[in-house]
């Protein structure tokens, strides 16, 4: 392999990883903002809940349905859409590693 060619793929992740860091604080943001919705709706609810005399044993469990459920679902996403981007780039910077071992291969023998 050609060194010019290593370096492409390396400029390539590079950009990839980048891409993917820029990314990272829209990601965040989704992620608490979510966190944070459903923080204050599950408090609203319990309330509410505690309002109209529900056993306090039974609060928290009733709480939980409806429009919690769904904010709950989207937290949810939120988190694992977070987590399967920062493995993508920890994927990025394993081949970009890669690619520096070849590209010190190259360096050694040519």
């Amino acid at each position: 392999m050609e060194p010019l060619q290593v370096a492409k793929h390396m400029e390539k992740i590079i950009s990839r990883l980048t891409e993917e860091s820029l990314a990272s604080e829209k990601l965040i943001d989704c992620m608490s903002q979510a966190t944070a919705k459903y923080k204050k709706e599950r408090a609203v609810q319990e309330m509410r809940k505690k309002g109209e005399g529900v056993a306090v044993t039974m609060v928290k469990h009733q709480a939980e349905g409806g429009v919690v459920a769904d904010l709950e679902a989207d937290m949810i996403k939120a988190t694992q859409t977070l987590k399967a981007h920062f493995a993508k780039r920890e994927d990025l910077r394993a081949q970009l590693n890669g690619w520096q071992s070849i590209n010190k291969y190259l360096d050694s023998t040519g």
